[in-house]
C-alpha cells in the first residue's frame, strides 16, 4: 500500500495508524505545510518512520517528502497531478486530524480514484476506514510499546532504570513500605542519627535498609529534606505495583530526548526525566512520585502539566504522593490545587494512610487499565517454569493443578470484569471475560512463540539458556533441542523434568520400558500399545521414528506428515477432538473423544495415510 500522510503537529494521532499498517506499507508520502514548524515535524516524522523500519527489519520503505503552501491553488493543483501517478486502489490517506481544507480536497481526490482515508480515533484507540462504499471502524491491533511510540515522534529514550534490578529489591522495598507511618519515624530517627534506636525498635525496617544496600541514609535524609534516596526507593516501589496492571509497556526514570540544539561542534542536549512512563492502547501515561513533608504541590503540578503537552492532549498524569494530609495544620493539596489539576487530566493519590484498594482504584480510573489475573493450563516442564516466573515476580495467578485438556470452564467461577485475564493454554469452552487474552502456541496458534517466551515478553523478562531450552522443548522437542545446540546432557535433564511434570512416575517409566517390548511396524510407522497413559517416556526413547502410541480411551502420532493428518482431521481439529503442535510434530486426540474400537480403526487410518505418503 501507499500511505499518505498528512504531516503536521500531532504526530502522536499519526503514529498508530502508520505503526498498524507498517508491514503493509511499501510507499509512503509525507505532505506537509512550507511553514518552517510543519516541516520540522515532518522530517522528525521520516526519522521516525525509518527508525521504526530499521527495528522491525521491513523492507526499506520509498519515504516521499511533499511540501506545499496550504493557502496555493496552484499547489492543490500540483499534488493532485502528482498522486494521479499512483495506483488508485492502493492509495491511503492518514487524515487524522488534518488540515481541514487539505484534508478535504486529497480526500475527495483519493476516493475519487477508489482510495482508502484512514483517521484515528484517540478515544478507543481504532480507526475509521472510508471507501466510496461507505464506513467502517476497526481497533488497533498493534499498539505500540514506548519505545515504539518515542522512534515515531523523533525522539530519543537515553536512559532508564534497570527493571531487573528494581525486581532483584523487590520484597525489600514492599517491607519498606508496608506502613508509612513507621517509614516516617525511622526517618526522624535518621535525622537526628538515632541508628541504634532504628535497630531496636524497627528491627525489620533496619534489616530491609541494609538488604537495599544504603549505608549512608543519614546523610541522604540531611542532604533532601523529601527523604533524599528514599525518593528513589520510592519510584521504584510504585513501579512494581504498576506493573500488576495491563500496560502495554512501563519504564522506570526515562530521561529522554526531546530537543538537540547544534552549537558549534557541540549538541545541546534538552531532556526530560520521568520517574515513571507508561503506555496503553497507544496513550501515553505520566506518573510523579514524591515522598516527604516539605512537597510544594503547585510546582509539581505545573511541571506535570508541561510534561503531558509533549505526548498528545489526550496524555494522562497520576501525583503519586506520600506525606500526612496535613503539614502545620493546613492542607498540603488543598481543593483549588486539586481543581487546577483535575482540569487538565492531572489525578492525586496520597498514599500515606490509604489501603492498596484505593491505590487499585486510583490507577484504573487515570489510565483505564486493570490488574492482571494469570490462569495456569495442563502442567508439563513449561508450564511450571512459567509459575514458577510468576511467583517470582509476585504476579496474580489462579493455578488448579490440571492436567493436558485443560479448559477455561475449570475457573469459571472466579471470571469477572473487573480483571484482565490471560489463560495460559487453556481451552476456550466458555465465553471469556470482557478482558481477555489466551496465550497458547497450540494447533491454529501454532506459528506464535512458545507460552513462556510470550509470558516473559509480557513481563519484560530476560531470556536465559534455561528458559530457552525449556521453550524450545515444548515448541519443536528434542529435534528443536539438537538444532539450537543443546549438549546430550541438557537434553536429558529437559526431557527428565518434563516427564515429571507432566505427573510421570517410575512406574510409568517401567511400564514405557514394557510398552516398547510390544511394538509393531507396518510400512514406515511404528505401533504401539501404551501400558501406560503417560506417552513422554515411550517417545523420549523412540523419537526419531514415525510412532503411533495408543490407548483405549486416547492416540497420539509423532513423526512426518503431521500436516497431512491436520488436513485429514481438521473437523475434529475444529470441534477440539483432536489437537496438533511441535511445529507438526505431532498429531493428537482429545482423551475420551472416540471408543476403544473407533481409535483402533484411527491407528489403521493414520498408518495408511502415513506410508502413503512415504511411497508417493
Amino acid at each position: 500500500m501507499t500511505l499518505i500522510t498528512i504531516a503536521h503537529s500531532n504526530k502522536t494521532v499519526l503514529a498508530p495508524i502508520i505503526f498498524n499498517f507498517k508491514a503493509q506499507i511499501t510507499k509512503h508520502i509525507i505532505i506537509y505545510d512550507i511553514d518552517r514548524e510543519d516541516t520540522r515535524y515532518a522530517l522528525e516524522l521520516k526519522k521516525g518512520i525509518e527508525s521504526i523500519w530499521q527495528k522491525y527489519r521491513l523492507p526499506k520503505v520509498d519515504i516521499e517528502m511533499i511540501a506545499i503552501d496550504e493557502d496555493s491553488r496552484k499547489d492543490m493543483v500540483e499534488i493532485q497531478k502528482r498522486l494521479s501517478k499512483e495506483q488508485g486502489s492502493s492509495l491511503y490517506l492518514n487524515a487524522s486530524e488534518a488540515d481541514v481544507s487539505l484534508l478535504t480536497i486529497l480526500s475527495g481526490f483519493v476516493l475519487s480514484f477508489g482510495g482508502t482515508i484512514l483517521a484515528y480515533d484517540k478515544q478507543d484507540n481504532s480507526y475509521n476506514k472510508i471507501t466510496q462504499k461507505g464506513f467502517e471502524n476497526y481497533p488497533i491491533t498493534e499498539s505500540m510499546n514506548i519505545d515504539d511510540f518515542l522512534r515515531l515522534l523523533g525522539e530519543e529514550l537515553i536512559e532508564e532504570k534497570s527493571k531487573q534490578k528494581i525486581w532483584e529489591n523487590r520484597k525489600a522495598l514492599e517491607t519498606l513500605f508496608e506502613d508509612t507511618k513507621i517509614l516516617f519515624k525511622v526517618r526522624k530517627l535518621l535525622i537526628h542519627k538515632q541508628i541504634s534506636q532504628i535497630k531496636k525498635s524497627y528491627p525489620k525496617i533496619y534489616k530491609t535498609l541494609q538488604e537495599l544496600k544504603l549505608p549512608h541514609t543519614v546523610e541522604m535524609v540531611e542532604a533532601d529534606s523529601s527523604l533524599g534516596g528514599f525518593g528513589n526507593l520510592f519510584e521504584d516501589f510504585v513501579f512494581l505495583f504498576m506493573s500488576r496492571f495491563d500496560f502495554d509497556d512501563i519504564k522506570c526514570g526515562a530521561k529522554i530526548v526531546f530537543e538537540r540544539d547544534k552549537q558549534g561542534d557541540k549538541d545541546t542536549i534538552v531532556a526530560n526525566e520521568f520517574d515513571i512512563l507508561t503506555i496503553k492502547n497507544n496513550r501515553i501515561g505520566l506518573i510523579e512520585c514524591k515522598i516527604g513533608n516539605n512537597i510544594q504541590p503547585l510546582p509539581i503540578v505545573y511541571k506535570s502539566d508541561a510534561l503531558m503537552d509533549y505526548f498528545g492532549d489526550d496524555t494522562r498524569s497520576l501525583i503519586i504522593h506520600i506525606q500526612p494530609q496535613t503539614v502545620d495544620n493546613r492542607l498540603v493539596f488543598q481543593d483549588g490545587i486539586k481543581l487546577r489539576a483535575n482540569s487538565n487530566l492531572i489525578n492525586i493519590f496520597n498514599a500515606f494512610d490509604i489501603g492498596k484498594r484505593k491505590f487499585t482504584e486510583s490507577i484504573k480510573e487515570t489510565f483505564g487499565v486493570l490488574p492482571k489475573h494469570f490462569l495456569l493450563g495442563g502442567y508439563d516442564l513449561e508450564m511450571l517454569t512459567i509459575k514458577q516466573l510468576l511467583q517470582k515476580r509476585g504476579e496474580k495467578f489462579s493455578d488448579r493443578k490440571l492436567g493436558w485438556g485443560a479448559k477455561l470452564s475449570d475457573y469459571r467461577d472466579i471470571l469477572n470484569d473487573d480483571e484482565h485475564f490471560y489463560a495460559i493454554e487453556l481451552e476456550i469452552d466458555i465465553t471469556p471475560p470482557k478482558h481477555f487474552t489466551l496465550i497458547d502456541h497450540h494447533n491454529a496458534l501454532q506459528d506464535n512463540p512458545s507460552s513462556l517466551e510470550q509470558i516473559l515478553t509480557l513481563l519484560d523478562y530476560p531470556m536465559n539458556r534455561f528458559y530457552q531450552l525449556v521453550a524450545l522443548n515444548d515448541k519443536g522437542y528434542i529435534p528443536a533441542l539438537e538444532e539450537f545446540g543443546a549438549t546430550a546432557k541438557e537434553i536429558a535433564n529437559i526431557r527428565e523434568l518434563d516427564r515429571k511434570a507432566q505427573g510421570v512416575s517410575e512406574e510409568d517409566e517401567k511400564l514405557a520400558v514394557e510398552s516398547i517390548k510390544s511394538a509393531k511396524s507396518i510400512g514406515r510407522v511404528t505401533i504401539i500399545k501404551a501400558l501406560t497413559d503417560k506417552f513422554s517416556p515411550i517417545i523420549d526413547r523412540l523419537y526419531k521414528r514415525n510412532v503411533i502410541i495408543y490407548t483405549d480411551k486416547k492416540l497420539t502420532y509423532y513423526g512426518e506428515g503431521i500436516r497431512e493428518l491436520v488436513d485429514r482431521y481438521s473437523n475434529l481439529i475444529e470441534t477440539k477432538r483432536a489437537y496438533y503442535g511441535g511445529g507438526f510434530g505431532f498429531f493428537g486426540i482429545a482423551e475420551g473423544s472416540f471408543g476403544k474400537k473407533e481409535i483402533e480403526d484411527l491407528v489403521d487410518e493414520i498408518v495408511e495415510i502415513i506410508n502413503k505418503k512415504r511411497g508417493r
